[in-house]
């Protein structure tokens, strides 16, 4: 009910019943198979950190339709309300998943999803030698393509990994701009 200012974010029924859902271990084996084609592929850690955020965006462009199209989610009131919507029924719907917001910048231009559970990540232990691959930034850039379609420029990195020894998975969510629609 957009009128009380909140959203029935509850998980059951809805659009997370319709979807065709695919097995956690089969997307977790396939996705760590792709990462280490690309690990072959790229010359280094770095470029395979940026064709995943790179893969992840182009992805996060085209499942805005798709959230709308089976959610039945409405216009959002403002930033806050967009990164509530996409962390607990975005990340829902396509992940399996909730994730959760916190620290909020004081001017609102920033903040920090924050989650336990990762199926590209199920199975994965990273190697000696490969500190510096973020081996999910597919979900950075699934998060700024998703922004991007909504017309919010942001900049995402993992500040904590639990492939790196963390408690839990955050991404920190830098907003850079905030486009208007032009109409001619």
């Amino acid at each position: 009910d957009f009128s009380q200012g909140k959203r029935d974010m509850s998980s059951k029924g809805g659009a997370y019943a319709k979807m065709e859902k695919i097995n956690a271990e089969l997307l977790s084996v396939t996705y760590g198979t792709f990462v280490m084609q690309l690990l072959k592929d790229l010359p280094t850690l770095e470029s395979v950190n940026s064709k995943l955020e790179e893969i992840g965006y182009n992805m996060g462009l085209r499942i805005v339709d798709e959230f709308f199209a089976k959610s039945g989610e409405g216009g959002c009131k403002d930033v806050e309300d967009t990164a509530e919507v996409m962390a607990k029924r975005g990340f829902k719907m396509f992940m399996g998943f909730e994730a959760d917001i916190k620290d909020w910048a004081e001017n609102k231009m920033a903040f920090t999803i924050f989650f336990t559970l990762n199926p590209f990540a199920d199975f994965v232990e990273l190697p000696e030698g490969y500190s510096t691959l973020h081996y999910s930034n597919v979900l950075c850039g699934i998060i700024r393509g998703v922004l991007k379609a909504l017309n919010i420029l942001v900049k995402c990195k993992f500040i904590r990994d639990v492939l790196k020894g963390d408690s839990q998975y955050e991404i920190r969510v830098d907003i850079e701009e905030i486009l208007q629609d032009k109409y001619a």
